[in-house]
C-alpha cells in the first residue's frame, strides 16, 4: 500500500510540475528525496505538500494569457490581409549601398495615398502629403511628408517610372531602382 501512495503521489507531482510548466523545488526535492531513500510515508507527504503549493490559479492566467496572445495574433494577420487586400500599389523606390539603404513604396488605400519608407532599421509609414520641389539641376522632385510631419526628404520617378531618385533631407541625391510591388507588400508586413 505504502509503494502504491508513494508511485501516485510521485506521479501527482512530477505530472503537476509538468502542467504548470515549472519544476518547482519542493517537487524536485520531494522526488529527489523518494529516490533516495527516504521514508516511502515521508516521500509521500513531501510530495502531496508540494501539490498543494503549486498555485493553479497562476498556471490558469499563464494558459489563459497564452491563448489570448494566440487570438491576437490571428486576428492581427487577418486584419493584415483586409489591409493588403485594399492597397493599391502606386510605384516605389529604394537605394540599397554603403551610403544609403532606404525603400519607398507608395499605395493608395481609398482616397489616401500611404507610404512606407524603412531607412535601415527604421520604419516610418503613414498618410502623406508631397509638395513640388527643384535641385540645383533643374531636376523637379516630391517633398514627402507624412501626416505626423516627418520627413525623410523626396523621391522623383524617371519619365518612364523604371527607376528614379531619392533626395535625403540634407540634400543628398541618390539614384534610385523601382521597387518590386512583392517588396512592397513585405514592407506593409513591418507595419504591425
Amino acid at each position: 500500500m505504502k509503494k502504491k501512495l508513494f508511485g501516485l503521489a510521485v506521479a501527482g507531482a512530477m505530472s503537476m510540475a509538468l502542467l504548470a510548466g515549472c519544476g518547482t523545488e519542493d517537487v524536485q526535492s520531494a522526488v529527489t528525496d523518494a529516490t533516495e531513500g527516504t521514508e516511502l510515508e515521508e516521500a509521500g507527504q513531501q510530495a502531496a505538500d508540494a501539490l498543494e503549493d503549486v498555485d493553479t490559479d497562476a498556471v490558469a492566467d499563464e494558459v489563459s494569457d497564452a491563448a489570448d496572445e494566440a487570438a491576437e495574433v490571428i486576428d492581427d494577420a487577418a486584419d493584415l490581409a483586409d489591409i493588403k487586400e485594399n492597397l493599391v500599389y502606386m510605384g516605389g523606390l529604394y537605394v540599397s549601398n554603403e551610403d544609403c539603404d532606404l525603400n519607398l513604396a507608395i499605395f493608395k488605400n481609398g482616397g489616401d495615398q500611404i507610404a512606407i519608407v524603412t531607412q535601415e532599421s527604421d520604419v516610418n509609414y503613414g498618410i502623406f502629403t508631397t509638395e513640388e520641389a527643384t535641385l540645383d539641376d533643374g531636376t523637379v522632385y516630391n517633398v514627402l511628408t507624412f501626416e505626423n510631419g516627418d520627413s525623410f526628404g523626396g523621391y522623383a520617378f524617371n519619365e518612364d517610372l523604371n527607376g528614379g531618385i531619392i533626395v535625403m533631407a540634407d540634400g543628398t541625391v541618390y539614384d534610385a531602382k523601382s521597387l518590386d510591388e512583392s517588396a512592397a507588400l513585405d514592407m506593409v508586413d513591418l507595419t504591425f
